[in-house]
Parts: C-alpha cells; structure tokens; sequence
C-alpha cells in the first residue's frame, strides 16, 4: 500500500524525524512511502526515502492542492497523511472527489485548530478519514479546539528506533564539571528564557557547568543575545540542528526540556533511551512520559527556580538521577518503541485500505 505524507515543511525537526522513521519502519510491514514538502524546504529529506517538493506560494495557493492532486496519482497514492495544520486544507483538497483517503495527525499540544472558518471546519472534519494525536494531552486539546468527536480520534504515540540508543553510554562524571543540555528548535514555543535563566542559577553552585544547546530555528538570534545578556556566553553553546543526536545525547549529565507546549517530547524520548536523567516542563504529552520521580523530573512551566533546583538534584553524586535514567530507558521500551508505534498506523492505513469508514 502506497502511503503519501503531506507536511508543510520536511525540515530538520522533531516532527520530521518522527515522520522519516514512521515511513522507513512501515517499508518491512509491506507500505511504501514517501513525503511532499508543500513548502519545499527538506533538510531533513535523505535516501532512500523519497521527498517531493512543491513550493507553495504566499498566502492560499489553490494551485497548489492541484499540483499535490497530480503528484499524488502519479506517484500510485493509496492514502494521503497530513501532519500539522498547514498541510491538510491541502491534502483534503488534493483527495477532493474520488482522491485517496486522508489520516490527519496532531503534533501539538495546544489545540492546532484546523484552518478556515466554520465552514471550511465542517468540510474538512467530512474529509479527514481517520485522525491520529500523538499524545493524550494533544487528542483532547484537539477535540476541545476544534469540537471533535473524542470517538473518532485514536491516539498514537511517536515511537523511536531503540536500536539507534542500544550502544549509547551515557558520560561518566567529568572532572571539567557537568554538562546540561537541551535539544530544541529555537521557537516561540520553546521557553529558551527560563532555560537560560535556570542555568544561571544553576551556576551559582555549580560554577564549572556547562550548557549544550542542540537546534536552531527563528529565535537563535534572541537566545544568543540573551545569554549574553546574563553573562552566560562563555558557559553556553549553541550547535546548531545537527543529525548526530544520540551520540550528542551521551554527552550530557541531564536533559533539560522547558517548553510552553509539546505534544509529546521526542527529545526527551530519545535521552530517556540512551540513559540521560530528564527535567522537563509538566505541560502537553510530556506528563504521559515523565513521571515525576520515577522516570524523571517534572517542573511547571515558566519557573527557573524550581528548573534550577531540578537540574542540582540531577547532577549531584546522589545516585537519584541513575535511578531515574534507569526507569526512563525501561519506560520507553515497553511503551514507545518505533516497531509498535508503525504495526498501529500499519493497521490504520490496511483498515482503510479495506474501507473503513
């Protein structure tokens, strides 16, 4: 079965790390694959999966679902799968009338209300055959935003290539001082400030630490500026996106995640699998993987005290982070492996291919 993935952007991200390991993992299940980026950007697009690109203009682009429409049947699409709201209105318009059937997917935490009036929603919610979230948290915010059936949406969770992780060994202690990192894309959403501002704190004890911020994006101009604003230039550093992210991630003594909102976390997965203690904010999905004191630490978002008392107690020699990283990496093998997350979107798209309604 030939399966069409539409997202707006296949740039390096997490949603686009998710989506890549979801269609190479679903090729040994018996589906083909493939990603149209409507914006045509594609840092993350790599052999042997293959990426087409269209480039969609400002503003509505109604060519562009006809563009998607022709892609579509030349390529032998069997199912269309958006991802995020910039991509379905497209891709409902693109199966308009005898097209293949479209599976929608929430990333977001926050309710990613679907485009358009009122109007424009209800046609929409006719469209969308089946709809995934991939979190709790970000089912029920969907369905909250955009009064959705709770019946009719299926909560998925993003999984990860455990075999990726298997021979990652996290650090030993460094007589250089400990390492704090964070993997993000510098956006709005992400609360870089409280981050920075906890780290400074942080310091304040630990003076030889060190801060490793894995990621980029629109905001790096403003995350610079303010650690330097706090005199934190010379403790922080700043990487860049980069695709060597499990060996980065057996670097760091602790994972620092400070978010506004997430739908599930895939950073915080993926230092839960290679054994690196994580703080996180308690908002989104995250809460769904970070059990506060048995698999991590949680913290309310927008409090650099409380990130920073949560960071100290993850770097002291107190054996309380091994214990976590412990049943993080446990966690996420029983629950969040790629193989089970591909087998439930694999029974998805064969019940459609059977035509479920």
């Amino acid at each position: 079965m030939n399966i069409l993935h539409v997202v707006n952007s296949f740039d390096l991200s997490g949603r686009s790390r998710c989506i890549g390991d979801l269609c190479r993992a679903l090729g040994p299940l018996g589906f083909r694959s493939a990603v149209v980026s409507l914006s045509g950007a594609a840092g993350y697009a790599a052999p042997p999966l293959e990426c087409l690109r269209l480039r969609r203009r400002p503003g509505f682009d109604p060519l562009l679902a006809w563009r998607l429409r022709r892609a579509a049947r030349a390529w032998g699409a069997q199912a269309l799968h958006s991802h995020g709201r910039g991509a379905v209105l497209y891709a409902a318009l693109a199966g308009w009338g005898g097209g293949p059937p479209l599976v929608h997917t929430v990333h977001r935490s926050d309710g990613d209300p679907l485009p358009g009036g009122p109007w424009t929603r209800r046609w929409l919610a006719g469209r969308i055959r089946r709809a995934t979230a991939v979190s709790q948290a970000a089912a029920e915010a969907f369905c909250r935003a955009n009064r959705w059936p709770a019946e009719r949406l299926l909560t998925i969770y993003n999984g990860i290539d455990l075999a990726r992780f298997a021979d990652r060994v996290p650090r030993a202690a460094a007589a250089e001082g400990p390492v704090i990192g964070a993997v993000m894309n510098l956006s709005r959403d992400k609360d870089f400030r409280t981050l920075l501002e906890a780290f400074a704190l942080v310091l304040q004890t630990a003076p030889a630490a060190r801060l490793i911020v894995v990621g980029g994006g629109p905001a790096e101009g403003e995350v610079r500026a303010l650690a330097a604003g706090l005199g934190l230039a010379e403790r922080v550093r700043l990487l860049g996106f980069r695709r060597d992210v499990p060996e980065l991630l057996a670097t760091f003594d602790a994972l620092a995640h400070a978010t506004k909102t997430e739908g599930l976390g895939l950073a915080i997965l993926e230092a839960m699998a290679v054994g690196v203690p994580v703080v996180a904010s308690r908002v989104g999905g995250i809460p769904e993987l970070v059990r506060d004191g048995e698999t991590g630490l949680l913290v309310n978002p927008g409090d650099p005290a409380a990130l920073a008392e949560a960071l100290r107690r993850l770097i002291a020699p107190s054996g309380e982070a091994q214990r976590l990283a412990g049943a993080a990496a446990r966690a996420v093998r029983e629950k969040f492996s790629l193989e089970r997350t591909a087998a439930a979107y694999a029974a998805l798209y064969r019940e459609l291919g059977a035509g479920g309604a």
